[in-house]
């Protein structure tokens, strides 16, 4: 292969990465601005300057996007710290600005409702539900390997992943109850007992 058709082939590949990037803003800015409703593959497309094909070609389907879109909002917020607090936080605060932090700033966001949402709606397309539960499976290891890293006293626990899962499906439960009204109710309650829940088992593990 010679250099130009190397470099031409590099030239395409960031601009089709480039218009990835494009979309999946796009779609995280009218989901943000005007509601998860509002995000129809149309408005994404208008948004970011590209045809609806264009959108479909990188990204196969909305179920697919919004997958992405999920991914991105993590990894935003995991290189910004956000959802990590200091290790060297008291464990109840430590706790406490954890949950909050992942609370706040992303299950409780509309777009957490309207990514996961679609992603549910394609449960019967087996192909494009094996894609979506890998990139699923990327996040999901990221997030594991990090908690024991904000809560060292949990890292020799020997059911540490079952009790992650634990904690990020009541926060995922709490998520959905947000589409709602009634279930505003007593939320930040639960989020204590949550918060609780983790600080206990640090001390219990701690003790060990």
């Amino acid at each position: 292969m010679s250099p130009s058709s190397t470099s031409s082939r590099r030239r395409q590949a960031d601009r089709s990465k480039a218009t990835q990037q494009d979309v999946i803003l796009a779609a995280i800015r009218i989901i943000s601005d005007k509601g998860p409703e509002a995000a129809s593959m149309q408005e994404i497309a208008r948004e970011a300057g590209v045809t609806p094909g264009a959108i479909q070609h990188h990204f196969q389907s909305k179920a697919t996007l919004m997958m992405h879109v999920l991914s991105t909002l993590v990894d935003e917020n995991i290189e910004a710290g956000q959802f990590w607090p200091p290790v060297d936080m008291p464990i109840d605060t430590r706790a406490q600005t954890f949950v909050s932090n992942l609370w706040t700033r992303f299950y409780k966001q509309p777009r957490f409702i309207s990514a996961w949402a679609t992603y549910l709606s394609c449960r019967n397309q087996p192909v494009l539900l094996a894609h979506i539960s890998e990139l699923r499976k990327v996040l999901q290891m990221r997030l594991h390997a990090t908690f024991p890293t904000i809560f060292p006293e949990l890292a020799n626990d020997p059911a540490l992943g079952a009790f992650i899962n634990l904690v990020f499906s009541t926060l995922r439960g709490l998520g959905f109850l947000e589409m709602f009204a009634a279930a505003h109710e007593g939320t930040q309650e639960q989020l204590d007992c949550l918060a609780d829940l983790i600080a206990q088992r640090c001390y219990s593990q701690s003790a060990l």
